[in-house]
């Protein structure tokens, strides 16, 4: 992983609501409108998206660059995720419990997610997107995620706040054969525990 430049969580919620704008929700409409018009769009990520914003320790924001296949499967995702709701409806609740992307993408694909039409799913929009360009270049692109350091038992370690949708599928086409392509990402990190890597 590599620290590209130092960033801020309000860019980070202004990247947040462009992508917004194009999935055209219309609960986002106010919020929308009034960004455009110069309101916080920390704040309205506060009031509509909050569980999209990572904790309030970790106050310092960065993009680096996500340099190989085992930075992207050891990510965890959020404790909850892989028993809720959209989880269990889809019959993809690991067993044993996991939160590694690497492990529930492996689940993913032995449970046959990305071989039934799932047009209301982004994973299964992107995953076919990306499977018929047969490359992973460019597949996150400018669209970056956000990732947040916490305390592993082995040290830090970093659990996806946004980009889930984007980063299942790339890390399933991984495991189809697909090459590994670097990617930026921003990361959420507590002061005096920054980002691993040097800054280019």
């Amino acid at each position: 992983m590599q620290v590209l430049c130092e960033s801020t969580l309000s860019a980070y919620a202004r990247h947040f609501w462009a992508r917004q704008v194009e999935k055209r929700d219309p609960n986002d409409r106010e919020a929308l409108a009034n960004i455009h018009d110069g309101g916080d769009p920390v704040q309205w990520l506060r009031c509509s998206y909050s569980f999209k914003l990572p904790r309030i320790e970790n106050d310092v924001i960065s993009v680096v660059r996500i340099e190989t296949r085992q930075e992207v499967e050891s990510l965890l995702v959020h404790d909850y995720v892989p028993r809720d709701k959209w989880m269990s409806a889809r019959n993809l609740v690991p067993e044993p419990y996991t939160r590694r992307l690497g492990q529930l993408a492996r689940r993913a694909l032995d449970r046959g997610y990305f071989t039934l039409p799932r047009p209301g799913d982004r994973p299964y929009q992107h995953f076919c997107a990306w499977s018929r360009t047969g490359s992973l270049a460019n597949a996150i692109g400018e669209d970056r995620p956000i990732i947040e350091t916490v305390e592993g038992a082995d040290g830090i370690e970093y659990e996806i706040v946004d980009g889930w949708g984007r980063l299942l599928p790339f890390a399933a086409l991984l495991h189809r054969g697909l090459a590994f392509c670097p990617f930026e990402s921003f990361v959420a990190s507590r002061s005096g525990h920054p980002a691993t890597g040097d800054r280019e």
